[in-house]
């Protein structure tokens, strides 16, 4: 059973999968915020 080698964070991933979470989120800001300012 390997399967909890997905709930371990591995080094240098979990700055990736923050990267990657931030970039999502300010698309995301950004999206919404030029739907609203565009009317």
């Amino acid at each position: 059973m390997q399967q909890r080698k997905l709930l371990s964070r591995q080094p240098g991933q979990g700055v990736t999968e923050y990267i990657i979470n931030v970039a999502l989120i300010a698309i995301a800001a950004i999206d919404v915020y030029q739907a609203s300012a565009g009317g």
